[in-house]
């Protein structure tokens, strides 16, 4: 789970273990900086930071204006400002039957919180940290949309729970045994956290993520893009080619006219010669 604290944040509900993954970070208060802090590594060499920094420095000037004061205990900084504190950290969540690796980011992604919208820095640091992220927590509940998503719950007695929907609407049932709870297929065509919760206290979280293909940027190769068109009527157009001339002749068919010109001009070139002058 990748969480970034901004304006919105309530740091009661957080502090009194709204989010139970992230409870080792306990908000303070927000910090202003009219003249900003620098965001820096917290250590050298951190694996996410790689080809990201230069010495000590980041491959770009981020300034922070704005971010939250914490206490965090048992957790791996990985940003910060020099003096103030960490500005992204990792935390594993408290030994409650649930695993996997939560990362906090302690200002929001807002330009008048910090340069990190303007930056090329932020989305490389977003996809490794996605990554860590998603290879972190093997036991947790996570599939991709329209999956079935099923999580693992601390509790023995069988019955039903609660499930809130990430896009805020109503909350569907789902039915809880060995310690199990599932969510049907059709519930799961959101994205987000799907909270499972019994008696107003939250039993299990889970994760419904789009397919990380649909950000592949790499060019795929014509035998697979036929393979997805199967059945679609489509033509492949060499990168030399007209793609104008291609279009039209997809919509219409081939063009004649030439062929046709090409056979008048040929007329007259044998009309010509059959008119010329001859000798006596």
């Amino acid at each position: 789970l990748f969480v970034s604290l901004g304006g919105r944040t309530d740091i009661r509900w957080w502090n009194d273990g709204g989010l139970p993954g992230a409870s080792s970070v306990r908000i303070r208060e927000l910090v202003d900086r009219p003249a900003g802090g620098r965001l820096t590594p917290s250590v050298h060499g951190h694996q996410l930071l790689d080809g990201l920094v230069f010495g000590e420095r980041l491959v770009d000037e981020i300034s922070v204006r704005r971010s939250l004061a914490a206490d965090i205990t048992g957790a791996e900084e990985v940003l910060e400002i020099p003096g103030a504190g960490p500005v992204l950290v990792i935390v594993r969540p408290p030994a409650s039957g649930r695993s996997g690796e939560v990362a906090v980011l302690l200002t929001g992604v807002d330009t008048s919180w910090n340069d990190l919208p303007r930056s090329g820095f932020l989305i490389p640091l977003a996809h490794r940290v996605a990554e860590r992220l998603a290879g972190g927590g093997e036991d947790a509940g996570g599939v991709l949309v329209g999956g079935e998503l099923s999580v693992p719950v601390a509790m023995a007695a069988p019955g039903r729970v609660e499930v809130a929907l990430p896009d805020g609407g109503g909350a569907v049932l789902a039915v809880l045994g060995r310690g199990c709870a599932a969510a049907a297929p059709g519930n799961t065509c959101v994205p987000g956290i799907y909270e499972f919760s019994r008696d107003g206290t939250t039993v299990a979280l889970g994760a419904v993520n789009v397919d990380p293909a649909e950000s592949d940027l790499r060019p795929a190769a014509s035998g697979e893009i036929a393979g997805r068109l199967a059945g679609l009527d489509h033509v492949f157009v060499d990168p030399d080619d007209d793609i104008g001339r291609q279009i039209l002749a997809a919509r219409h068919g081939r063009e004649f006219w030439r062929v046709l010109v090409y056979v008048a001009l040929a007329l007259v070139a044998l009309e010509m010669f059959l008119a010329r002058p001859r000798a006596v």
